[in-house]
């Protein structure tokens, strides 16, 4: 049975900042040797059903509702029926900004309802604001998931990390790591619990809807 939940979770072609290539440097993966998980069935058509490791769903994009408008279901390890979750852009909640990061004013956000009532979950990706001088490199992003008690910080630094890199981290510890190049597969580090590869799983679907619409 599913456990109790706690909160800390443009178009979307500008979201995701993919007109641009990033260089990556040398940071290390802690998760390099980690047999990666393919995202099954997660691509471009309106609607479909998909699954990651022991967790599946089945995910949508209602007609004429804009670009980042999505949602699905999730289900898996220790979850009575299903989690759904409703995502699209929405003035940004968390205050993420720092002295290297600035967010604009709208986040890509969603909700999660279990057995049709709202739980107290969330997702919510930041981009950070273009700066004044060009740059051939996308925008950072920041984001936070929190699911069945866990709260995990999402982050993709362009020229920092290979391809297009977001990494789910608990204090400063890399938990999970989601590719999204031309083959998206996803990372979860052997010793994590059934709820932080559940969130880790969550977040990565949120994540490859959104960038599945941006190259639409």
């Amino acid at each position: 049975m599913i456990q109790t939940f706690f909160p800390h979770a443009l178009s979307a072609a500008a979201l995701l900042g993919l007109s641009a290539m990033a260089v990556a440097t040398d940071r290390p993966d802690p998760l390099a040797a980690v047999p990666s998980l393919p995202l099954a069935g997660l691509g471009a058509a309106a609607e479909g059903a998909y699954s990651v490791g022991a967790h599946r769903g089945t995910y949508s994009r209602p007609a004429g509702a804009g670009q980042s408008v999505t949602s699905f279901t999730l289900s898996g390890p220790l979850i009575e029926d299903s989690i759904a979750a409703q995502c699209g852009m929405a003035r940004r909640a968390l205050n993420l900004d720092s002295a290297d990061f600035a967010a604009q004013r709208e986040a890509y956000r969603c909700r999660f309802t279990h057995q049709g009532r709202a739980i107290p979950a969330r997702f919510e990706l930041q981009t950070e604001k273009p700066g004044k001088a060009a740059t051939l490199l996308p925008l950072a992003q920041r984001g936070s998931i929190a699911l069945d008690r866990v709260i995990l910080e999402i982050e993709y630094r362009p020229g920092v990390d290979q391809g297009r890199t977001y990494r789910f981290s608990h204090q400063g510890k890399v938990l999970g790591a989601l590719d999204l190049a031309d083959d998206p597969a996803l990372r979860i580090a052997p010793a994590s619990d059934v709820p932080t590869s559940r969130a880790i799983v969550a977040a990565s679907v949120a994540l490859r809807l959104l960038d599945t619409a941006a190259r639409e």
